[in-house]
């Protein structure tokens, strides 16, 4: 990957301002407080330890500018109440306090990719601050049109799907309608924020 970023790079005519390096949240470090425009980070945040996601903000936190900003994909937390499966059970008894497993008949069932850190896109905004950023906007993908279990695609969605020969309203999020809006919290595995630094 740094090899293909490299050639991007260079084709790009910006070889002689670019450094691609490769390495964990602990690189981060090597660089100076307050000399990073933005930081990217895209499917990969749910994949990490609780104390590299903890490195990773804090870092974040000291390195980006005043002007700078964060722009992050993670996993939807509130997908799971559209899974009806383990995951389901498991956002009931954590959120509510309440064991539904009885009322699932695939309740053991679980999706194929699981992951360490799951946030809920309602109240990331909240965990942003605790950090110094502040959330300027969500946006949603991988749509599934209906519960995994049903549609037998448990690893994803996005793209246009067939449901019982039906092809998916929305084969991308940017076509919901502003009053359908709402169902993309529950609908969409992942979802985007873009963050400032607080001034």
């Amino acid at each position: 990957m740094c090899n293909s970023a490299q050639n991007r790079v260079n084709s790009a005519g910006f070889s002689g301002n670019c450094d691609i390096i490769h390495g964990d949240v602990t690189a981060m470090k090597h660089f100076d407080d307050g000399s990073v425009s933005a930081i990217l980070s895209f499917n990969v945040l749910a994949y990490l330890t609780n104390s590299e996601e903890e490195i990773f903000y804090s870092e974040a936190t000291r390195l980006i500018s005043e002007y700078g900003f964060l722009s992050v994909t993670h996993s939807n937390v509130l997908f799971d109440l559209f899974t009806l499966n383990s995951k389901t059970c498991e956002f009931f008894l954590a959120n509510f306090n309440c064991d539904i497993s009885s009322l699932l008949n695939s309740s053991q069932k679980g999706p194929s990719v699981t992951y360490n850190i799951r946030e809920n896109p309602l109240s990331y905004s909240q965990k942003l601050l605790k950090y110094g950023f502040v959330e300027q906007y969500q946006a949603f993908i991988n749509f599934h049109s209906a519960p995994p279990l049903l549609t037998n695609t448990h690893g994803g969605g996005g793209g246009a799907q067939q449901i019982k020969g039906v092809e998916k309203a929305y084969p991308s999020t940017l076509d919901v309608s502003a009053e359908d809006t709402w169902k993309l919290l529950f609908r969409c595995s992942t979802f985007g924020s873009l963050s400032s630094k607080i001034k």
